[in-house]
């Protein structure tokens, strides 16, 4: 789809952090917190698949750890982290060969390491119904930054901004947003009299049909795409525009779209690393691993961590091997 999403520096609207640095965190799996270790950064793509909760390598943070131990849960139990149902072996070509022993496991499974012996096993563990479906612990990163040039490289979501802009009443918005040339151009190519466009709803209606047309462009092979997509990303497409109309607005000084994006601060709890930043960089990163019958916590920055996380996948292979065998 032809729409492309606009992060904003942190800073630039919590001007606080730089003195009183930011506590955030991230919900993630065992697999992602050992190949964030093996990296030694973080913002890296982490995930197995392109990383869904890592937004394709964006280390996706939040200020509140109750929605960050959401997301770590459905990590947890999210298929994309096992193999492929036909890449599992049959339970009657290894069973008799599954033995409490790493070394031998991982000529059984054809892994090359602890990591891929892990995934291997879970898989083979979920499929043939040994475990409950969630094999692999949540885990919550906590980052503490202070570093302004750290902090610097911290963006909220655009999404957040259109969470925000949902539950306003938007004819001041938009009339604020008409000031910005572009923003007034773009409406004028959506409907020929812009000026009767007074509210988010009224520009998100005129979107529909160019975002079906882009929709259909960019996925040829769809016969139908649903209506629900369509209308999501009307408004989404929506929301960008008037974003970025805010933000060319008050760097201009404009102090209304300054009045506005100050209100959106306040809604904020979604974050991006732009770019990796390596484990120096926070004053502190500690991970806490949701295991039975008790949480294990372990700090990243220890040069024993990585050793930390393969015990706890080994603890755990051995278990299933046991209960294989038993």
């Amino acid at each position: 789809m032809r729409v492309i999403w606009l992060r904003k520096k942190l800073v630039e609207y919590k001007p606080s952090v730089i003195e009183e640095g930011l506590v955030l965190h991230h919900g993630t799996n065992l697999p992602n917190l050992y190949l964030i270790l093996e990296s030694g950064r973080l913002g890296s793509e982490v995930g197995r698949h392109g990383g869904a909760y890592e937004r394709l390598g964006s280390f996706y943070m939040t200020e509140y750890f109750e929605l960050a131990f959401r997301y770590a849960r459905d990590a947890a139990k999210d298929l994309s982290y096992y193999l492929p149902e036909d890449e599992v072996p049959y339970i009657e070509e290894v069973a008799d060969e599954i033995t409490p022993n790493i070394e031998k496991l991982k000529e059984i499974f054809g892994a090359k390491d602890i990591l891929d012996l892990y995934i291997a096993f879970a898989s083979f563990m979920r499929y043939h119904g040994f475990l409950d479906p969630e094999v692999y612990p949540p885990v919550v990163i906590t980052i503490t930054i202070t570093d302004p040039q750290t902090l610097s490289k911290l963006y909220f979501d655009e999404d957040d901004f259109r969470n925000w802009l949902g539950n306003q009443n938007t004819t001041h918005i938009v009339e604020v947003a008409k000031r910005d040339p572009e923003f007034y151009d773009w409406l004028s190519e959506l409907y020929d009299n812009p000026d009767r466009l007074t509210r988010v709803d009224d520009i998100y209606e005129c979107a529909i049909s160019e975002v079906e047309e882009a929709l259909y462009e960019t996925f040829p092979y769809e016969e139908e795409i649903p209506d629900t997509l369509i209308s999501s990303a009307a408004f989404h497409l929506t929301a960008k525009q008037i974003y970025q109309a805010l933000i060319r607005l008050a760097e201009r000084g404009d102090p209304d779209a300054r009045n506005i994006l100050a209100q959106v601060k306040d809604s904020v709890i979604s974050f991006f690393l732009t770019e990796p930043i390596s484990f120096d960089e926070a004053d502190l990163i500690t991970a806490t691993i949701y295991t039975k019958p008790k949480p294990i916590e372990i700090n990243l920055k220890d040069p024993a961590a990585l050793n930390q996380v393969e015990e706890i996948m080994k603890e755990q292979i051995l278990r299933w091997a046991r209960v294989v065998t038993t």
